[in-house]
């Protein structure tokens, strides 16, 4: 899991960085909180499914926001 999320983060992070201006930070802000929030509670579960879910989630909500941005742009 430390591998992929590495690999995701590093693929996505410039693009993802590029975006970040033009999003309402507290609702980025609050959806990072909650996937911590998820992530830590799976891990300290030891749910390996519970944390794909997770990051699943949070992934998918991030496109949709940056993919609003783009088609409105």
């Amino acid at each position: 899991m430390r591998e992929i999320s590495g690999l995701l983060y590093y693929r996505v992070a410039r693009i993802w960085y590029i975006f970040l201006p033009n999003l309402e930070w507290s609702d980025v802000v609050e959806e990072l909180l909650g996937e911590l929030r998820g992530m830590t509670d799976a891990l300290t579960d030891s749910d390996v499914t519970a944390f794909g879910e997770v990051r699943a989630k949070y992934l998918r909500w991030m496109l949709k926001k940056v993919s609003r941005y783009i088609s409105s742009g």
